[in-house]
């Protein structure tokens, strides 16, 4: 389970990259603080469900494909 929130940022960024947008750009458009994402992004905090399904939504795939 440890290396769970790093698959699942790493994830995240290849999701981001393929759509063109920036952490920031989705942080905004899902109405989460810019500097939360990029402390999840690069492994400074966790995440909680409520958070990871507003980002799935917002990079329109389910949560379960994050978790991938």
């Amino acid at each position: 389970m440890k290396n769970l929130p790093k698959k699942t940022a790493a994830t995240i960024k290849k999701l981001l990259a393929e759509q063109n947008k920036t952490p920031e750009t989705l942080a905004y458009e899902i109405g989460m603080s810019k500097s939360f994402m990029y402390d999840f992004l690069n492994g400074k905090s966790d995440i909680c469900l409520r958070n990871l399904q507003k980002i799935a939504d917002g990079l329109e795939v389910t949560a379960d494909e994050l978790l991938k």
